[in-house]
């Protein structure tokens, strides 16, 4: 299997790849601009010797929320490459199993999209599995993620690590 055919872990998260991790480069080329765009300003107060406090406060704060932006934006592509890494040791023994995912919570914090918590059941050889999504990003609680909205309540193909008791759910077809 692929990685690329995974989506999410229930313990991890969401995997970014295709055009949600386009979208993360593009923000943090965007973030790289400000403090750029700032230079070109000053160098241009500097010629026409025409200061603007204003100017100068307003692009200070922009550089700064810019630079914290970026440095968000990197830690989110760390941890994609850290689970990037973890889902390849946990393909080794993966087996590929149809699954019930069940809404078992749903959440809003602030302004963010709702986030839904799920349990997958689903059986292999026999015995039964029922195992919930723990994933926690960013100030949300844990096993609540806008990613698992789309697989609850529903059918999905996912695949489950005995030896690490990992669920990879995988993109639908």
């Amino acid at each position: 299997m692929q990685i690329s055919n995974i989506d999410a872990s229930l313990t991890q998260g969401n995997l970014l790849s295709g055009k949600k991790l386009g979208m993360l480069y593009i923000s943090m080329f965007t973030m790289l601009l400000f403090p750029i765009l700032s230079i070109i300003v000053f160098v241009i107060m500097i010629i026409t010797a025409e200061w603007n406090i204003q100017i100068i406060i307003t692009f200070i704060l922009a550089d700064t929320l810019s630079i914290l932006f970026f440095a968000l934006f990197i830690l989110i592509k760390i941890k994609n490459n850290k689970l990037k890494e973890k889902i390849i040791i946990w393909l080794e023994d993966a087996i590929e199993v149809k699954a019930y995912s069940k809404k078992i919570g749903e959440n809003r914090l602030g302004f963010q999209p709702k986030a839904t918590k799920i349990q997958v059941k689903f059986k292999i050889n026999g015995k039964s599995y029922i195992k919930d999504s723990t994933a926690k990003v960013l100030g949300s609680w844990a096993g609540y993620l806008g990613t698992f909205n789309k697989y609850a309540d529903r059918e999905i193909n996912v695949l489950y690590s005995l030896k690490y008791d990992e669920v990879l759910i995988m993109k639908d077809k």
